[in-house]
């Protein structure tokens, strides 16, 4: 009897006490990353998705994920920044920051065909873009801004592919 007293006592004190609780609730914290307006994106790699896609579409997209560049992702973003534009112009014209894309990849040390970073198939080629803001609030928030990625896409270039090795080094 003085036993069980005792054992009660001893366990009212600890629970008193905090140091543990009758009932405590299983406390998780998922991690999520938060999509960034892709205008906004640095140098790195992104994926148009949360969760892994084979294939997306060729096109600017709104909201990317920044991952690393040793997991799934769709975009390598190698250069991020403003170029100058017409006066009174807060969006640089597509074809010049094209033209601007291009000469800054060819700096770019790409890991091509037959390299263990990515098995290109036989209709897979490698494709530069640009993004630039929208009119509107975009172009007022991030004017003269340009950003230039890197991917692969098939041949009829309608479709960007999910890869999970740099192509872009110095990235990873």
């Amino acid at each position: 009897m003085k036993k069980r007293s005792l054992l009660r006592a001893t366990l009212a004190a600890i629970v008193a006490a905090g140091v543990v609780s009758p009932a405590t609730p299983a406390v998780a914290a998922e991690y999520r990353p938060q999509p960034i307006l892709y205008i906004a994106a640095e140098p790195g790699c992104y994926s148009l998705t949360l969760y892994s896609k084979k294939k997306v579409p060729l096109g600017a997209p709104k909201r990317i994920f920044r991952v690393s560049c040793y997991s799934k992702h769709h975009y390598e973003i190698y250069w991020a920044g403003r170029m100058n534009t017409r006066p009174g112009n807060p969006i640089p014209e597509s074809k010049e920051s094209l033209n601007l894309c291009n000469a800054m990849s060819e700096t770019l040390q790409i890991y091509r065909r037959d390299t263990r970073s990515y098995n290109f198939g036989p209709n897979e080629s490698t494709v530069i873009g640009n993004w630039l803001p929208d009119k509107g609030p975009e172009a007022k928030r991030y004017p003269k801004r340009t950003v230039c990625m890197y991917g692969v896409s098939t041949t009829e270039y309608g479709f960007l592919k999910e890869i999970s090795e740099p192509l872009v080094r110095g990235l990873e």
